[in-house]
């Protein structure tokens, strides 16, 4: 009889620590751009300055104003980025090259990464448009030669 009572007692504190365990999970981050609309370039030229903002598309989270969305530059010898508020930024071109741009803004939602290409006036950047497509050919037709 003591055994029956010391396995239940035994499953019983399983199942109390799987169950306050489970308070312990936190939920997967969002993405941040299920809260906001991002508006940002993908190409600057040398000397340009470009603006990045956010529009808040979700008040659900009620502290959402309180985040700051200011992108940090993974190269500010390319891009520079100048804060003008917790939703804008100016992005400034310095330098040929291609730089990284993350918004963190907090462990709720996962870091929104983009990238920002920085061209001179000599860069051609190839469009994506596809390539025409050929005009059909109508079949060629051959005639024997007849003996008349």
């Amino acid at each position: 009889m003591k055994q029956k009572s010391l396995i239940y007692s035994l499953l019983l504190a399983l199942i109390l620590s799987v169950v306050s365990g489970a308070g312990n999970i936190s939920a997967a981050a969002r993405n941040i751009t299920d809260i906001v609309k991002v508006t940002k370039p993908t190409e600057i030229k040398i000397g340009e300055w470009k603006e990045y903002q956010i529009a808040i598309t979700d008040w659900t989270d009620g502290d959402v104003t309180d985040h700051d969305f200011t992108p940090v530059s993974s190269d500010e010898n390319i891009i520079k980025v100048i804060r003008k508020t917790k939703w804008v930024s100016e992005l400034h071109a310095l330098n040929k090259g291609t730089a990284t741009l993350t918004v963190n803004i907090g462990e709720k939602f996962e870091p929104y990464v983009f990238t920002v290409q920085v061209v001179d006036d000599y860069t051609v950047i190839p469009e994506t448009t596809p390539a025409p497509t050929p005009a059909p050919t109508s079949p060629v037709v051959i005639k024997e030669p007849t003996h008349e």
